[in-house]
């Protein structure tokens, strides 16, 4: 649908009230109150990609990630703080952004310390340059893998036994595309401890 159907009552009650899996608006301009609308309905289970289309910069919603999974391809309104706050998402794929290598690398010393899962997937593309690797990962203690044009990095959560589900973070990077990939333990990497934080 287009971001100008979200006008049609038909269109907003059938979103509110029928059971569905997936959504895409492709195109257009959003207005806050109608993001409201979608935010604030139970999208645990379902769904939802915004592509081509333009959010209000000031944009701000509690539940923004609350979906199953979510795509956003004009992901500029979204803040640092946003994500450092995630907590059990599951999908999460963000387009244009403007993160720099200092907030991907508080994101990760975040991910790294969280007493909980944060997402299990994360992706993101970065306009503003490519992703400096050294900056990113700096102060952590990582397994890396250079592979032709990308670029893989292993690490584990502080506590290894902390009972969280993904304890471990793939993250590959390509030109100014990241991506984070949390999974659950191996056992045969449990010996030696080559993800462990000592």
């Amino acid at each position: 649908m287009h971001s100008n159907d979200l006008n049609n009552n038909d269109i907003l009650d059938a979103l509110l009230n029928k059971t569905w899996k997936k959504v895409t608006v492709d195109g257009g301009e959003l207005r806050a109150n109608d993001l409201d609308m979608i935010m604030e309905m139970d999208n645990s289970n379902k769904r939802f990609a915004f592509k081509n289309t333009t959010f209000p910069t000031t944009y701000r919603h509690k539940d923004a990630f609350k979906f199953a999974s979510i795509e956003y391809d004009d992901a500029l309104w979204i803040q640092m703080d946003d994500l450092l706050t995630l907590k059990n998402e599951k999908i999460i794929r963000l387009g244009r952004t403007v993160f720099e290598s200092q907030d991907l690398n508080l994101l990760l010393k975040t991910w790294q310390r969280s007493p909980h899962d944060m997402f299990r997937i994360l992706t993101l593309r970065n306009n503003l340059n490519e992703i400096n690797v050294d900056e990113t990962f700096k102060d952590l203690v990582t397994l890396t893998v250079e592979h032709r044009m990308v670029h893989s990095v292993l690490l584990g959560a502080d506590n290894f036994n902390n009972h969280r589900d993904l304890p471990n973070l793939g993250v590959n990077i390509r030109g100014r595309n990241i991506e984070f990939t949390a999974f659950e333990n191996v056992e045969e990497w449990n010996e030696p401890r080559i993800l462990r934080n000592n």
